[in-house]
């Protein structure tokens, strides 16, 4: 049983990780497609 409880906190540390790093490239994106676009007044 603690093999599959570690394995599991793993797993969801992973997914976390997964999840902050793809908002900070789409928030990247985001911003460079804003600014492409004109979107933000620059």
């Amino acid at each position: 049983m603690e093999v599959i409880r570690s394995q599991v906190s793993q797993d969801r540390y992973g997914f976390k990780r997964r999840i902050v790093r793809h908002r900070a490239s789409y928030f990247l994106l985001l911003i460079f497609g804003g600014a492409d676009v004109g979107l933000w007044p620059e």
